[in-house]
């Protein structure tokens, strides 16, 4: 039995998603309101995500924050398929007997606390990207790596916590401590590597300050997110795309 709008939507709101509400895990527990829950973090993720995608590329130009605003969202729910198709299947080896729906919305829900997160950090992000170098000035690069430093450190600690934020919930549908336990941790370690290397190959990166803005990344399948981020900070790579 579901719920009308305006009750799911205050049962499901943001900040219920956030704080993890008992209704919320209920519901999952239950396999009810599916639809509804689905709605709300998505809503959450877009709006999250989409602000923080506009911080993420204020400082090169108006068309790359653009460019970021529109592909921050399809990365988040990128990575969700992804995770959902993967993780689905660690949690049935790893003991937890979840059904796909339960670990998509799982998924979803981390997600939408890290966009929601995210959202909440953008003015701050917006703010250092502003404040620092242009792009036209002769110290741009070393900018671009330490806002590209930045990013990476905020997009992967709000990850995390939103992936921690699911263990009140694990508990209950698992019903243990330790297949909780070993649930997320593997969780945690498969959205990290899956994150990253989706997050290279859609690239809401900043770009370069000396070349015309690209929408797609034209170096996304000669390299890798760890090798890109690595070159980046110790000041090898040529530019930030």
């Amino acid at each position: 039995m579901g719920v009308n709008t305006n009750s799911a939507w205050r049962i499901y709101r943001p900040a219920a998603i956030c704080r993890m509400d008992k209704e919320l895990i209920q519901a999952i527990a239950d396999r009810r309101d599916g639809l509804a829950i689905l709605a709300a973090s998505c809503v959450t993720v877009l709006v999250g995500s989409l602000f923080y995608g506009v911080a993420f590329g204020a400082w090169l130009s108006a068309r790359q924050a653009l460019y970021a605003a529109v592909k921050m969202p399809l990365l988040i729910f990128s990575v969700t398929l992804a995770n959902a198709m993967i993780n689905g299947m660690l949690a049935n080896v790893l003991g937890a007997r979840l059904s796909f729906g339960q670990v998509c919305l799982c998924i979803l829900l981390s997600l939408a606390i890290a966009s929601a997160l995210l959202g909440a950090l953008s003015p701050i992000a917006l703010f250092f990207a502003l404040q620092g170098p242009s792009p036209d000035r002769a110290n741009a690069m070393a900018a671009c790596r330490v806002l590209l430093a930045m990013h990476t450190a905020a997009v992967g600690a709000c990850g995390i916590l939103g992936n921690m934020r699911l263990y009140r919930m694990l508990r209950q549908l698992t019903g243990s401590r330790a297949v909780s336990n070993r649930v997320l941790a593997s969780w945690i370690l498969v959205s990290g590597l899956v994150g990253c290397q989706l997050s290279w190959l859609l690239s809401p990166f900043l770009g370069r300050p000396d070349v015309p803005v690209p929408f797609f990344n034209p170096n996304a399948f000669t390299s890798n997110f760890f090798e890109y981020l690595w070159k980046m900070i110790s000041g090898r790579a040529m530019g930030c795309i």
